[in-house]
């Protein structure tokens, strides 16, 4: 997977983390995201998914809890 790739399935797992319509979509985004790092072997690349992983702790951790 090449480092493009990855950012661009970034953005799909960030634009679609507030629309609960848009789950499956952001769950296959994210899973194709951990088969990248499992596999990758490009530095480039692996630092974008640090990235990633920093970004989506972020994210899930300043969202509001539901009611």
């Amino acid at each position: 997977m090449r480092y493009v790739a990855v950012v661009g399935l970034m953005k799909v797992c960030d634009g679609t983390s507030q629309d609960s319509l848009k789950d499956g979509l952001r769950a296959v985004a994210s899973n194709m995201l951990r088969k990248a790092a499992s596999v990758e072997k490009d530095v480039r690349v692996l630092k974008a998914l640090k990235v990633l992983s920093v970004m989506v702790t972020f994210l899930l951790t300043s969202l509001p809890l539901s009611e």
